[in-house]
Protein backbone atom coordinates (compact mmCIF):
# COMPACT_ATOMS: atom_id res chain seq x y z
CA UNK A 1 0.00 0.00 0.00
CA UNK A 2 1.21 3.48 -0.91
CA UNK A 3 1.08 6.22 1.67
CA UNK A 4 -0.17 8.96 -0.04
CA UNK A 5 0.21 11.59 2.84
CA UNK A 6 4.39 10.76 2.64
CA UNK A 7 4.18 11.06 -0.75
CA UNK A 8 2.16 14.39 -1.04
CA UNK A 9 4.28 15.98 2.01
CA UNK A 10 7.64 15.33 -0.16
CA UNK A 11 6.21 16.69 -3.09
CA UNK A 12 4.65 19.67 -1.82
CA UNK A 13 8.37 19.84 0.44
CA UNK A 14 9.77 19.77 -3.05
CA UNK A 15 7.59 22.17 -4.85
CA UNK A 16 8.13 25.02 -2.22
CA UNK A 17 11.56 24.26 -1.88
CA UNK A 18 11.88 24.78 -6.09
CA UNK A 19 9.49 28.09 -5.51
CA UNK A 20 11.65 29.53 -2.63
CA UNK A 21 14.43 29.48 -4.95
CA UNK A 22 12.60 30.93 -7.78
CA UNK A 23 11.46 34.08 -5.48
CA UNK A 24 14.62 34.78 -4.18
CA UNK A 25 16.05 34.05 -8.13
CA UNK A 26 13.86 36.72 -9.21
CA UNK A 27 14.47 39.67 -5.94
Amino acid sequence: MINFDYLISKFILKWSYKKGLDLRENI
